[in-house]
């Protein structure tokens, strides 16, 4: 249960963390920087990405290993999902 809380946590972390990149992103592209969206948009991607990892990785060391193992599977899980979802979104908009 561990496990499942901790990733559930660094989820709902990171989720947070993209709503308020992709916000600023837009704010960013709004004022036409295009830089200051590109670094948003790539601290967002590689902070996120190790927020999970690093909770992962932690809960395995600090609690059991089969908390680590939930932990790892239910973040790639989500992680497929989030992926497949997204692809299939993608697909459908216009090109702008």
């Amino acid at each position: 249960m561990l496990g499942y809380a901790v990733a559930a946590s660094a989820w709902i972390a990171q989720r947070l963390a993209l709503a308020y990149a992709n916000s600023r992103i837009a704010r960013s592209l709004a004022a036409g920087n295009r830089r200051d969206a590109f670094r948003a948009k790539a601290i967002s991607s590689m902070g996120r990405v190790w927020l999970v990892s690093v909770a992962v990785l932690l809960v395995g060391l600090l609690g059991d290993r089969e908390d680590g193992l939930a932990a790892a599977l239910l973040v790639t899980a989500l992680f497929t999902i989030q992926l497949l979802s997204q692809a299939l979104s993608s697909g459908s908009e216009a090109p702008t």
